[in-house]
């Protein structure tokens, strides 16, 4: 079973990267999950269902708003999966980390996508959101998202962007090195130093909160931009 893994934080790159794929095996859409909202029974079925009116079918998994255990329970599947008429392209807003990888069946094709690492002077304003943040500067977040939203950039993006920082103040928090957090120096050091505003239980709170708003906003039609700016002017 071929599986590809779409990681990092350029959302439009991986966006084109998936539709390049598809485009390659003459598929329009591909059926898409997201794995926090799966159940193991259902994971088996998606991924070994052999398909019956195609040669081949594109399975999408958006890992970004799940659990490590949940992700330990996918990779441990794909290993598992004896239908190699199925293609699995999984998707993923955060840095793989070296212990996340170590977990991937063997031959997964990895790309990252992160904007962090292009010109500093081109990141989206969601970064100067995700800096503001570091410092716990709510003023300079709240006045940086509305910039962002005037400029086009998609909740979406801006969501990804402080899940992505908040893993890696967790990260940060957990780890003594930035080879070991599996992140790169610059981001580490910057992570490191906004842990002075945040303890460990902060945060695994946020993530918790960042990932019940994109469920709600995706599964039960709250208002993702409106429930983003609420929890921006009460972070505590």
């Amino acid at each position: 079973m071929p599986i590809h893994l779409l990681a990092g934080t350029d959302v439009d790159e991986r966006k084109k990267a998936l539709k390049e794929l598809l485009n390659k095996h003459d598929v329009v859409e591909g059926e898409r999950y997201e794995l926090h909202t799966l159940t193991l029974s259902n994971l088996e079925s998606i991924v070994n269902e052999i398909p019956l009116f195609a040669p081949k079918k594109i399975i999408i998994i958006d890992i970004s708003d799940a659990k490590e255990d949940e992700w330990t329970l996918l990779a441990n599947l794909l290993k598992s999966s004896t239908t190699p008429e199925n293609i699995v392209v999984v998707l993923e807003t955060d840095t793989i980390t070296a212990a996340r990888k170590k977990n991937l069946p063997k031959g997964t094709e990895i790309t990252h996508y992160d904007l962090i690492a292009k010109n500093k002077k081109n990141l989206p304003i969601a970064f100067e959101i995700t800096d503001a943040f570091l410092k716990k500067d709510k003023r300079t977040m709240w006045i940086k998202f509305r910039k962002a939203l005037e400029a086009g950039e998609e909740i979406e993006q801006i969501h990804g962007a402080l899940m992505w920082q908040i893993k890696c103040l967790a990260l940060a928090h957990d780890h003594s090195a930035a080879q070991s957090a599996g992140i790169s120096p610059y981001v580490y050091s910057k992570s490191k130093a906004g842990l002075s505003h945040f303890s460990r239980e902060d945060i695994s709170r946020m993530m918790i909160e960042l990932m019940d708003i994109s469920h709600e906003s995706r599964s039960e039609g709250e208002d993702f931009v409106e429930n983003i700016e609420k929890w921006i002017l009460h972070i505590k």
